[in-house]
């Protein structure tokens, strides 16, 4: 089950979804583990857990809401778990249901490429380069 982490519970959950977190950000994330999580103490990104039937943390996702020229969006920041992308595809229902809920007319997902191949749905809207200097 995926569970929105209210704001206010944000520093308590943080120890559990940090792991999970910490893959996507050495698989070359646009922000580092502690931005993410003051952006999630601040409200400006939501925090969710995906809880197992035996009661334990088996991976962790943030989103953001943003308005875009295509209108309000939900982007799913980074998503880290037990068993990758079966999950994912699996929660990412509830995602959208809670996105619309919240009056996003779409959802986008940054990630690896290879999670291109992986979500049902989903489109190649466009790429970032990157170059270490």
């Amino acid at each position: 089950m995926l569970v929105l982490i209210p704001q206010a519970a944000v520093l308590d959950a943080w120890g559990l979804a940090a792991p999970y977190l910490d893959r996507a950000v050495k698989a070359g994330a646009l922000q580092s583990l502690e931005d993410w999580r003051s952006d999630c103490v601040t409200g400006a990104k939501q925090l969710w857990l995906l809880w197992s039937e035996q009661a334990s943390c088996d991976g962790a996702g943030l989103t953001s809401l943003t308005g875009t020229p295509q209108g309000k969006t939900c982007i799913i920041d980074a998503y880290g778990g037990r068993r990758g992308a079966s999950d994912f595809n699996a929660l990412l229902p509830t995602l959208e249901a809670w996105a619309k809920a919240q009056g996003c007319q779409r959802v986008r997902v940054y990630g690896r490429i290879g999670w291109m191949e992986k979500l049902n749905g989903y489109a190649l809207k466009g790429v970032i380069l990157d170059r270490g200097l």
